[in-house]
């Protein structure tokens, strides 16, 4: 009997030393981002949901995009521990700019990134990362034409 008690207790301390570590990272998809465009301008038109990821279309034009991040940790306030954008650039040269406001709308930390290159890539904001936040998160990324496409955004905040 004391065996099983020994080996619950055993169970439970290690549950809870797992839990103490928990990742905080959470990614969400891609489908979040929305076109600054409506659906029948030029620039939106070919703005399209695919797979999980937001694409554009466009043979001749680059579309533009905006993609609010969620705070899914709950908190109202605290520290942006990480933040990245998985992208894939079809053409080079995309660009993102990741924005962190205070309840007032005003802009407290941002920083643009720049992919170098095509294929699937990861642009990572390290200065936004460390700021505080009491308000939201917001990237606007261009994506290039023939089927550039942000496949999802990852944030870690405390």
């Amino acid at each position: 009997m004391q065996k099983i008690h020994l080996a619950a207790f055993t169970l439970l301390v290690s549950l809870g030393s797992l839990e103490a570590y928990a990742v905080t990272k959470e990614t969400f998809s891609g489908t979040l981002c929305e076109s600054v465009y409506g659906p029948t301008t030029t620039l939106g038109a070919n703005v399209a949901y695919q797979y999980g990821a937001i694409i554009n279309r466009s043979r001749t034009d680059w579309a533009y995009v905006d993609c609010p991040v969620p705070r899914a940790n709950g908190n109202t306030s605290g520290t942006i521990r990480d933040l990245e954008v998985s992208i894939t650039d079809s053409e080079g040269n995309m660009w993102c700019t990741a924005v962190n406001y205070d309840r007032f709308g005003t802009s407290v930390a941002s920083e643009t990134v720049y992919s170098s290159g095509t294929g699937n890539r990861i642009l990572d904001f390290g200065t936004v990362a460390g700021s505080s936040y009491e308000g939201y998160i917001s990237v606007f990324c261009v994506i290039p034409k023939n089927g550039g496409r942000i496949n999802s955004i990852a944030v870690d905040l405390n």
